[in-house]
């Protein structure tokens, strides 16, 4: 999937029956990140609660 820059969108995986890999590759050394708190009544939580071991 490519996702052009600047371009809203959530890196989720929206099915909780079908496991999702991604490997994220940017063009850049920074990632750039923007939350956007005035859309959060829009975005799709995540399908599966992932906790860091």
């Amino acid at each position: 999937m490519f996702i052009p820059a600047h371009v809203v969108h959530q890196e989720i995986n929206a099915s909780p029956e079908v496991e999702t890999v991604w490997a994220v590759v940017r063009s850049g050394v920074d990632p750039i990140v923007v939350n956007l708190p005035e859309l959060d009544e829009y975005a799709e939580p995540a399908a599966v609660d992932y906790t860091h071991p």
